[in-house]
This record gives structure tokens, sequence and C-alpha cells, in this order.
């Protein structure tokens, strides 16, 4: 629900005049998810904007960096695991490095919904910053492999067999062909049966993705406490260290090592 709203909340400022109309969709035929029976005066349609407008500073804006703040100062202070349950929510699905990954995506739709629907960026620049995004992402996803290790049973051991990472290439892939496709239109040269064999492409991942929801209870388990491992810690710290040198008695004067010496020096004659 994340880039739909977030869709109809940027395209209502064309109706409310907040913004010049051409710089968004025309708000009279375009606008997803609006009645237009309703005029831009009406209190119905004042009031729920007024509280999209709340969401949007929120949830939209203020939400992803937030997301981050807070999941990169748990894993700082080493609390991934004793915070699972109340922000698990939010990075239980990735990995200890990327446990702020949940707000990429976010952070992605946001700039697709700008470029696209708010503003007036020609077809090819919009499909080009589109077609960007996702080789940028899937190379992260290939690379960093942000998702936490999920195997099957059978095939625990084997590295290049991940559920979550291989299937948000796989996915990624047919949003990718299915951009390449909207390019070649607006380059003029579509080839033929392009469209069918996309949308071929888009039903066997959504197969694939029914057959691993109905292959869950196959899935290797994983001991929540090794989850996210707490890297080990040195005891002497460089504040500690520094100082060793500085000897005091519990009753005498404080003496440093060298001025021991030479009293003990002082002392053979």
């Amino acid at each position: 629900m994340y880039a739909p709203l977030t869709a109809v909340i940027l395209q209502s400022f064309a109706c409310s005049n907040t913004v010049p109309g051409d710089f968004v969709m025309d708000h009279s035929q375009d606008v997803f998810l609006y009645d237009q029976s309703q005029t831009c005066d009406d209190f119905i349609f004042q009031t729920v904007h007024f509280i999209s407008t709340i969401y949007l500073a929120l949830a939209v804006i203020v939400g992803p960096g937030l997301l981050i703040f807070q999941t990169l100062r748990l894993r700082k202070w080493d609390l991934l695991n004793k915070n699972m349950a109340l922000h698990g929510y939010a990075y239980e699905s990735y990995t200890r490095r990327f446990c702020f990954w949940e707000a990429v995506p976010m952070l992605r739709k946001l700039i697709y919904i700008a470029v696209t629907d708010i503003f007036p960026f020609t077809p090819l620049i919009q499909i080009s910053v589109h077609l960007g995004l996702t080789a940028v992402y899937i190379i992260l996803v290939v690379v960093g492999r942000p998702y936490r290790k999920c195997t099957w049973k059978s095939t625990r051991n084997i590295r290049v067999i991940e559920i979550h990472n291989g299937f948000e290439v796989l996915a990624n892939l047919s949003i990718s062909l299915l951009q390449v496709g909207a390019l070649l239109q607006v380059l003029g040269m579509m080839p033929p049966y392009l469209d069918i064999g996309t949308v071929g492409v888009i039903a066997v991942v959504l197969l694939v993705w029914l057959i691993l929801f109905g292959l869950v209870a196959l899935e290797s388990p994983m001991d929540e406490n090794e989850v996210y491992p707490v890297p080990e810690t040195t005891n002497h710290s460089k504040k500690k260290v520094k100082f060793m040198f500085w000897r005091r008695n519990k009753v005498g004067e404080g003496l440093t090592d060298i001025e021991l010496k030479e009293r003990c020096q002082a002392l053979n004659f």
C-alpha cells in the first residue's frame, strides 16, 4: 500500500492548487482511486487531503530515514536480537549488515513516483531512470545478499541456492523486462509479441511465488539466537592502555615507572 497511497497523495496536490497542475498527472482523468464526482472544495476532499498530507510528511518522507536510523542504532549497540519482538518486523528478514534494507525499496518506489507522477519529464527520461534503478537494485542484491540465508533442508549447505535473494532477483528481472519493453516502445523499436512474452514471464514469477509459499514448511529452520551474532570485542580500550604506565600506591604518593626505577638505582650504591 506504500506506493499507491503515496501516488494518490502526491497527485491530490494538483487539485488543491498546492503545486502547479502541469507538474502532476491530469487529475480529471488519471488519478488513481479518485471519485471524479467530488470537487476540490468539498469538505470530504479537504479532510482526506489534510490527513493524507500528514501521512505523506510522517510515513513517506520521514519514515524511511527513521527506519534507517533506528535499525543502525540497534546494530551499533548489538540490540537486534534483544529487540526482535518489538522491532523485528523492520529487520528480521535481513542480515545484520543490511538490517536497514527495508527502507531501500521504499526510497526506490518514492523515486519512481517522483519521476513518473510529479515532474513533467519525457517518457524516455522516465523509463531510463526506472530501468537504471532496477539494474542498480539487482546488482546490490546479487553482490550484497541483504536477505537472511534461507534454504531448503536438502540444500542448506549450498550457498548459491538462497530462496529470498534468488526470488528477489527473479522478480526484479521480470520488472526490468517490462521496463525494457516500454523503452523499446518509446524508441519505436518494439518487436512483435514482446508484450506477450513479458506477460508470460510475469506469470512464471507469480507461479514460482506460489510454489515457494507452499514449500515454506520445507525451509531449514534457523536458531533465533544465531540470527544476529554479536561481534567479539576486546576488553582493553585504547584509553586504558594509554595510562597503564601510571601506577599509584594505595597509601603513598603517586609514582610513575620511570621514577620508581630511578629511586631503585639510587638505592643500589
